[in-house]
């Protein structure tokens, strides 16, 4: 399936939505019928108030019954009472009800967002995935809380109305009813108009924010080139197209609530006009004429009503359009049903003939072929835009080869369980991310199988504690997002201290010192020399003095294997290692830390 895109144009299909929302309330049909009953019963109560009025006037004042104007009284006020319970218990419960859906359907959602390829995050902006998770689903959030069920109450009392005023008087009610053609032609018109300004909303809001989310995150970008004018004048720009679709919104129901206004008015002027030509004549009773009026002004109070929850509805087919989208974006990683577990010690890792391109028509590697035994040490080198980290990625099944296999222990990674996989290799990335949240749930990432003891051991064997924890910080002290208060060794070590706590048997080092100072990296070389002894590692190198011991080297250039051998068998042929290898240690006379990514061979 084609990738979730925003811009892409909205194929409206209001019952197939509709039909999956209303599946999201299946767990809580018991609480909706319950619901509804309540509904059913203070509408009834509603119904009646207006007839005990007529009762009141026609045999209470008029008639000079005092005491059964007091009883008649004395009904309305306990309908009164009774609705106002009715009323509170259902609103309660459906809001209940509204915020357990949307608790599941975030929670959902958030996972299924997760479970996406990482191909997936580089074609889409977090701002937009932001808005579905969040924003497109609280609009669902009234339309669940009030929207489904009132509904059912607002139609009842409709037709409880028409009923109720067909046996008072047929005349009336057909007073009352004729101005309706012309209310239903409004508001098909207006059903027309406001889906397509909310579907406008949707798109703009999203852009809206996913402009936001790019912006904030570069903001240092901004501030060193001094565009905060730039970038400000461009979210106005957005930010005014957003304004305008709503405004389109606004203009709609501006002309549309008037018109429910007006219809109600006419109707009350016509039964006026009936009644000064009857009601001297006995035809038609006072009591008859206010609970009429009464009538006339609940009929149309839901009439209003259902034009608001048709804003809710819109806005909610509006955002579940997107919403269901995500969800059908299958973007993945294809994850067998029965992957296998327990592959035992790793033996070896395997590239055959694998070959991987991002898109259709660029490589961006050719026929790689290598294999690691268990315990070796492999380097990789190369200029930037050979391959290096996609190799990586591929192991990692971030991606899956387009030609090839990669197996471990024999067997292709692609039959073997995540977590499996998770257990067999830890990669440290040149660049780390640091979430908002202590020192503790930064090392271990939310999973409480890693103990904090069980961490402190760890950093105490490798003597890393004091390198991680200073300046007074606490495995509990809080850090800012991304880092920001962190120096990037720190950061760094960090994301180092994640891999040691899940004790991988296969260390991969993405350029792990790159971002560190000399001091702090010559004490991590100690510690990765003692971490990864007896274990097997792959080492991305820019500075070519982090792989001279390793057991073999794989140098590539635009995605192939063009040398390969120990460090001492490369610099002594002809080929790009020993020019990089010449180039560096020149350069390092003025940069001591040159990097290798920075050099471009010329051959």
């Amino acid at each position: 399936m084609s990738p979730f895109h925003e811009e892409r144009p909205l194929q409206w299909k209001d019952l197939q939505h509709l039909k999956r929302l209303l599946l999201l309330l299946k767990p809580f049909i018991p609480h909706l019928i319950l619901s509804l009953l309540l509904i059913i019963l203070s509408k009834m109560l509603v119904l009646s108030g207006p007839y005990l009025l007529k009762l009141g006037i026609d045999h209470g004042i008029i008639a000079d019954h005092l005491n059964k104007l007091w009883l008649f009284t004395s009904l309305f006020l306990s309908v009164l009472l009774m609705d106002l319970g009715f009323t509170f218990f259902h609103t309660w419960l459906l809001t209940w009800i509204g915020q357990k859906v949307m608790y599941n359907l975030r929670e959902n959602l958030f996972a299924h967002v997760e479970e996406l390829s990482l191909s997936f995050f580089e074609k889409n902006p977090v701002g937009r995935l932001v808005t579905r998770v969040t924003t497109d689903i609280n609009a669902l959030s009234e339309l669940f809380s009030g929207g489904v069920v009132t509904i059912f109450g607002d139609l009842f009392l409709i037709v409880g109305i028409i009923i109720i005023m067909l046996k008072l008087n047929i005349i009336l009610a057909m007073l009352t009813l004729c101005s309706l053609p012309f209310l239903l032609m409004g508001t098909v018109v207006f059903r027309k108009k406001a889906r397509q300004s909310f579907s406008e909303i949707r798109i703009k809001l999203a852009r809206l924010n996913a402009y936001t989310q790019e912006v904030l995150s570069g903001i240092k970008v901004i501030k060193l080139f001094h565009s905060q004018e730039d970038t400000l004048g461009h979210f106005g720009k957005i930010n005014d197209q957003y304004r305008q679709s709503y405004l389109q919104v606004i203009g709609h129901y501006a002309w549309y609530l008037p018109l429910v206004e007006i219809t109600s008015a006419v109707s009350l002027i016509l039964i006026l006009y009936y009644a000064a030509q009857t009601i001297e004549k006995n035809i038609l009773s006072y009591g008859t004429l206010v609970a009429f009026m009464s009538y006339v002004n609940y009929f149309f109070h839901p009439i209003r009503d259902l034009a608001e929850k048709y804003n809710v509805l819109q806005s909610a087919l509006s955002a579940s359009e997107r919403i269901f989208q995500l969800f059908d974006t299958q973007d993945r990683i294809p994850m067998m049903s029965a992957a296998k577990t327990g592959l035992g010690p790793l033996q070896t890792i395997e590239f055959k003939n694998v070959s991987f391109r991002y898109d259709l028509k660029n490589w961006v590697l050719k026929n790689i072929n290598f294999k690691i035994s268990r315990g070796e040490k492999w380097g990789l080198v190369g200029p930037t835009g050979s391959g290096k980290t996609t190799i990586i990625k591929l192991l990692n099944r971030l991606y899956d080869t387009t030609e090839g296999e990669i197996s471990i222990n024999g067997e292709n990674i692609k039959n073997i369980a995540r977590e499996e996989l998770k257990s067999v290799i830890g990669t440290v990335w040149q660049d780390s991310y640091i979430f908002t949240d202590t020192v503790l749930e930064n090392i271990r990432l939310w999973n409480s199988g890693h103990a904090l003891a069980q961490i402190e051991k760890h950093l105490k064997n490798l003597q890393i504690q004091n390198l991680l924890l200073r300046n007074e910080k606490t495995y509990h002290y809080i850090l800012q997002e991304k880092g920001s208060t962190l120096s990037g060794g720190e950061r760094q070590l960090i994301s180092f201290t994640r891999i040691v706590v899940q004790d991988p048997q296969l260390f991969i080092l993405d350029e792990a010192t790159a971002n560190i100072d000399l001091q702090t990296e010559s004490k991590i070389q100690e510690i990765l020399n003692y971490i990864i002894r007896d274990r097997s590692a792959l080492i991305i190198a820019h500075r070519l003095s982090t792989i001279q011991r390793v057991d073999r080297i794989l140098v590539l250039n635009h995605g192939e294997i063009i040398e390969q051998g120990s460090h001492h068998q490369l610099i002594r042929h002809p080929g790009l290692y020993q020019k990089l290898y010449h180039l560096q240690r020149l350069n390092q006379k003025f940069h001591p830390k040159t990097s290798l990514a920075a050099i471009e061979p010329t051959a």
